[in-house]
């Protein structure tokens, strides 16, 4: 929340606490249709998946490319604070379609 002017702190926090709070929800039903769908692949699909997501997470970062997205991050309104709350948020959909994959 650093950087974010005062007035827009409680908007934004309750945006991204209804993400927080919604995307188990919408992973629980979303991975009961696509657990039925590609139940027999799920081992090997989470193996691939966290290795890819594993290679990419050790990729080396680019510090300047970094510290314009937090200065944007203090400007974010409207459908760029949706959109912020899904991408934080997508981790909790993908626990709930863990559970049934």
């Amino acid at each position: 929340m650093a950087g974010i002017p005062v007035e827009r702190r409680l908007r934004t926090s309750l945006v991204l606490a209804g993400f927080e709070a919604g995307m188990p929800i919408v992973g629980f039903f979303i991975g009961g249709a696509v657990g039925h769908v590609i139940g027999y692949f799920a081992g090997w699909t989470a193996i691939a998946l966290l290795a890819v997501a594993g290679v990419v997470m050790l990729r080396p970062g680019n510090e300047e490319k970094e510290q314009g997205r937090l200065r944007l991050l203090a400007r974010a309104q409207g459908l760029a604070i949706i959109d912020l709350g899904l991408a934080i948020s997508i981790d909790e959909m993908a626990n709930d379609l863990c559970l049934w994959i």
